[in-house]
């Protein structure tokens, strides 16, 4: 979850002076992950900053997603992406949110070694390196600690359930920004929202005024 338990759960969540990266893993082939990295910059830069705030106070993002089959089909073990203008080639955004795919299933020939043996050890090779053999080190202390794997199933099923949630209360936010700009009901209802949805976000938006 974020750093103060608000909204969803995130796998590794180290916040710095002036970063904060995000490490997500993945075990199977989804096809959202994109927008799963858009839905958490959100959520992390709603965490980041107070209302009222000024956004010069958001920190650089690094939200790293861990996979073991690859996202998008080029056989790269890293996929990097910011934010740059289509029409001016080199203009780059600025926003300092920035998303990476790594990719253990893909073509390791050029990368640093650390990494690679990382990759490996993902998928199923024995662990060689510093930083491989430290995380199998770790997996098997966790596997043998009872404590720590009721903890970790009972976290999962919470996870899924704010993901759920926090799913939910996002169609209700949306809803409520066309019904400040007084967009009849209808309208809303042609965008594939609900009526129930509709409801709920009326009622919430009475209870806040």
């Amino acid at each position: 979850m974020t750093s103060d338990g608000k909204g969803i759960r995130l796998d590794v969540y180290l916040e710095g002076d002036s970063k904060v990266y995000d490490i997500e893993m993945q075990t199977t082939g989804k096809s959202n992950l994109p927008k799963r990295s858009r839905y958490y910059q959100g959520m992390i830069d709603l965490n980041l900053i107070e209302k009222g705030a000024d956004y010069s106070e958001l920190k650089e993002t690094f939200i790293i997603f861990v996979c073991l089959h690859d996202p998008f089909k080029h056989n790269e073990c890293v996929y990097t992406f910011e934010n740059r203008c289509k029409e001016v080639q080199g203009l780059q955004l600025g926003d300092e949110s920035t998303k990476i795919f790594l990719n253990a299933s893909g073509n390791k020939k050029n990368l640093p070694e650390e990494l690679k043996n990382f990759l490996d050890f993902l998928s199923g090779e024995e662990p060689r390196g510093r930083l491989a053999t430290e995380i199998a080190r770790k997996v098997e202390l966790a596997v043998q600690h009872e404590e720590w794997r009721t903890e970790y199933m009972t976290l999962l099923q919470r996870d899924r359930e704010k993901f759920a949630e926090g799913m939910e209360q996002g169609k209700i936010l949306s809803i409520q920004r066309l019904l400040k700009k007084e967009m009849d009901n209808d309208f809303i209802l042609s965008l594939g929202y609900t009526q129930e949805e509709i409801d709920e976000a009326e009622k919430q938006l009475m209870t806040t005024v």
